[in-house]
């Protein structure tokens, strides 16, 4: 069945010439609710990479594709020999880490789910693995920070995903892939090399620590599939899910599989997806932490908060990335954006949190709308010429107008206009600089 279709806009300086569906679809796929339902979440890179953050023997990575490369491919881009890299390990003892600190700067910014990188590119296990290239074994730390994180996050009600990088693997000569993107400066031969090998000793073996150490994990995160087959992408697939059956499996697993449609880094899609979907993104340019990424390459609050609304608006996730120090330790930029979301979120997480795409919203209009069962949320990048806003909504279907502020919502005058619509009297000063949202609810 059809829904009936209403056209809005806004005639005062907002420019937004939307349809608006009365009925949104559902999700089929139950095991993903709860991550749609979610819309923001918290990505945690850390490693071995997070001591140089960046710099080898005082240079840069040499990567000329990215304005500040990322410092977790530091590894390969300054060919760095496995005998070398590994040194790193004696210098890891990131006492500054605090599970718990970073879970509730998490939970307070509106973030329901945590995803935290396991094995990243560099092979090394942030975790206590039976692998011994790992951080409870091969550094001074002697501690598990999965461990942690899942305690921490159970006590706060925020669901824990794992990041596991699949097709690269700079430790392990069977992680055959594209081959600027493997470890050919220790491993140069590829005669005899078997990638099945590698996800049989490897891959899988870490895998089951993952899914039966720490309890329920919502999400595993894969990364970089590669040269993975597609039958090879379906056999982990459903080791997974024979593991933990509700555990979500995101699309970078490989072959356009997975329950997680996951767009590239920092990627916005023009529309709407037909499957639940996200975006990694960074607040800076690395997703490691980088020395490089000074004060300037980082993203304003402003600017992320309106991602946020837009991902949401569009019916998906923002999995936003934070990356602590050698310590453990968040940058304070990091830090300030994340109680800059809890300020907003305060106020406005009910018109992300559970709500629905009602719009085709283009990239050009600047605002976005959410809703969720009758209510409908107006998120206003900018105040409207006049302070003025203009909709073609049936003035008879509106209980009431309100503009969410710090001290609860504010009540709106508004009155009917000629041909079924309202205008919305707004005050000359909207609550917030980047994103203020209106609530009309509906009978």
């Amino acid at each position: 069945m059809k829904s009936k279709k209403y056209q809005v806009y806004l005639l005062t300086g907002l420019l937004l010439c939307i349809q608006f569906p009365v009925q949104s679809q559902s999700i089929a796929n139950d095991n993903t609710q709860w991550f749609s339902d979610a819309r923001f979440g918290m990505f945690i890179h850390w490693g071995l990479y997070s001591i140089p953050a960046g710099m080898w023997d005082g240079k840069s990575t040499p990567d000329k594709r990215y304005i500040n490369p990322y410092a977790e491919h530091i590894m390969l881009l300054n060919k760095i020999p496995l005998k070398e890299y590994s040194k790193l390990c004696n210098d890891f003892n990131p006492v500054g880490f605090d599970a718990d600190k970073i879970v509730k700067m998490a939970k307070n910014a509106g973030m329901k789910y945590i995803v935290f990188t396991a094995k990243h590119h560099e092979g090394f296990a942030m975790y206590k693995s039976e692998h011994p290239y790992n951080i409870f074994d091969a550094t001074p730390y002697k501690k598990d920070p999965i461990e942690m994180l899942a305690k921490a996050c159970k006590k706060e009600g925020v669901k824990l995903g794992i990041y596991y990088s699949l097709g690269r693997d700079w430790q392990d000569s069977n992680a055959v892939c594209g081959d600027w993107r493997r470890n050919t400066w220790d491993f140069p031969d590829t005669k005899g090399l078997d990638y099945q090998k590698y996800i049989d000793l490897k891959v899988k073996p870490q895998i089951k620590e993952l899914l039966t150490n720490y309890g329920e994990i919502a999400l595993i995160w894969f990364d970089t599939p590669e040269l993975t087959t597609l039958a090879q992408s379906k056999d982990l697939e459903e080791y997974v899910k024979s593991i933990q059956p509700h555990c979500l499996v995101n699309s970078r697993i490989g072959n356009d599989l997975g329950d997680i449609l996951e767009m590239e880094d920092n990627e916005i899609p023009a529309d709407k997806e037909t499957r639940p979907w996200e975006t990694p993104g960074t607040m800076a340019e690395s997703f490691g932490y980088s020395i490089l990424d000074t004060k300037e390459y980082w993203k304003s609050s402003e600017e992320l908060i309106r991602k946020l609304v837009e991902i949401t608006a569009k019916g998906g996730n923002y999995l936003l990335n934070v990356g602590p120090d050698g310590n453990g330790v968040l940058p304070d930029l990091a830090i300030n954006r994340l109680n800059d979301f809890a300020k907003w979120m305060k106020v406005n997480k009910e018109a992300i949190q559970g709500t629905k795409p009602y719009s085709l919203n283009r990239k050009e209009y600047r605002g976005y709308f959410t809703e969720k069962g009758n209510v409908l949320y107006v998120h206003l990048f900018d105040s409207p010429e006049n302070h003025v806003l203009s909709l073609n909504i049936d003035p008879s279907t509106i209980v009431k107008v309100e503009l969410l502020e710090e001290n609860g919502p504010k009540k709106l005058s508004y009155s009917a206009t000629y041909g079924q619509g309202i205008i919305i009297n707004l005050p000359k000063e909207l609550p917030f600089k980047s994103v203020s949202v209106i609530k009309i609810s509906r009978k």
